[in-house]
């Protein structure tokens, strides 16, 4: 006992590692917000970054009891040791073999884990295995379904804080398909006034396209009548292929040809113009975007803008109007490490408008206004070094 007491007075290694064992476990131990909360409360793989603590502590206790040994015991426990280990991390590695190997063992031991369910499914659609998924489709939305609850939920209110919408996601989304093709055609200047002027153009042909859409209460599968008014925004696989094109004449240079004091100035523009077989959300068939910059001496600064056409968001008959943003960015350098520097976003402080269109007509066309947000101006003042 008192050989055990004096050994507690000459090290606090058992402390240490406890110390940091807990320390490290404290980010998960439900204090703090973590994402992955949304899908369980606990997780083997957390303990694994505070165990290095507690495995460095059985290390050195082993080390220093081996160090009065014998050289057979020295040298045969080690490895004894390890090659129990070996043959525990090759047994255990089978079920990493492949992603359906892994899900399916998972499922084994766990067969609600919906995310399992779900996610096999994706990777058995991606082998081309569509029979397997169609025959256990059912039981993966079904476990996907249970899974809308208030938990992952994010409810939307406007601001005299009356609840309209739910946002939910929809786990039992199968993965896009897309081939994509391009070309670019493009002239490069050279000398004082370096630029180019080009040409591009793009084609997406997508299947299981993930797209937004809004349902009703019924839709989407809830009966509790707290919730019979709400809509409840989602993501959805698109039962239709999509094709879409875009096509963008853009223009950059370095004005270098100007006086001496101007010769810093430098300016781009580009207009997109994007086409789609039918309507998809968040696509605005036209769009400009432009910068005009200046450096001279300790001072460069820029000046953007953005214009963006109205964009169907939401079923159809809802869309984002219009909208022209502009930011801009300034620095002066102070010295070889050290600059003070401004940056601002939507310096005119746009709004952000949402319109519907009545059933019947056509959309865009007698729209009333249905949303209305201000997220104002945001600017960042500050000091940055180079160290």
């Amino acid at each position: 006992m008192f050989r055990t007491c004096r050994w507690r007075v000459r090290t606090r290694a058992p402390l240490a590692a406890a110390l940091l064992f807990g320390g490290a476990l404290v980010p998960v131990l439900g204090f703090f917000n973590v994402y992955a909360f949304l899908y369980s409360y606990v997780a083997d793989h957390w303990q694994y970054l505070p165990c290095l603590a507690v495995l460095a502590l059985l290390a050195a206790g082993i080390a220093q009891a081996l160090g009065r040994t014998a050289p057979a015991v020295r040298w045969g426990l080690p490895v004894a040791l390890v090659g129990a280990l070996a043959t525990l991390s090759f047994h255990q590695s089978r079920m990493y073999a492949d992603l359906p190997t892994f899900y399916r063992t998972t499922l084994e031991r766990n067969p609600a884990c919906w995310m399992a369910h779900n996610n096999l499914g994706m990777v058995l659609c991606e082998l081309g295995r569509l029979p397997t998924v169609l025959k256990f489709g059912g039981k993966w939305n079904e476990e996907a379904r249970e899974h809308n609850n208030l938990d992952a939920w994010s409810i939307v209110e406007d601001a005299a804080g009356v609840t309209q919408r739910v946002d939910a996601p929809n786990p039992a989304l199968l993965p896009e398909f897309i081939r994509k093709y391009d070309a670019r055609l493009a002239d490069y200047f050279s000398g004082r006034s370096p630029g180019q002027l080009s040409v591009s153009a793009l084609q997406f042909d997508v299947r299981n396209l993930r797209e937004t859409y809004d349902y009703t209460a019924e839709e989407f599968g809830i009966d509790d009548p707290e919730f019979a008014d709400f809509i409840f925004r989602s993501t959805r696989n698109s039962d239709r292929s999509r094709r879409n094109r875009n096509l963008e004449f853009s223009y950059q240079q370095t004005l270098g040809f100007l006086p001496d004091r101007w010769r810093g100035t430098s300016c781009n523009l580009a207009y997109t113009r994007s086409y789609a077989n039918s309507r998809r959300n968040g696509m605005a068939p036209h769009r400009i975007t432009s910068r005009l910059g200046y450096a001279y001496r300790r001072f460069n600064g820029s000046l953007g803008m953005v214009w963006i056409d109205d964009r169907p968001d939401g079923n159809y008959g809802f869309f984002r109007s219009e909208q022209t943003q502009f930011d801009t960015s300034l620095n002066w350098r102070l010295s070889g490490r050290l600059s003070l520097y401004v940056q601002g976003r939507n310096i005119t402080n746009q709004p952000v408008k949402w319109f519907v269109s009545p059933p019947g007509v056509i959309e865009g066309k007698d729209a009333p206004l249905r949303q209305y947000q201000e997220y104002g101006a945001n600017w960042v003042f500050g000091v940055k070094g180079q160290f």
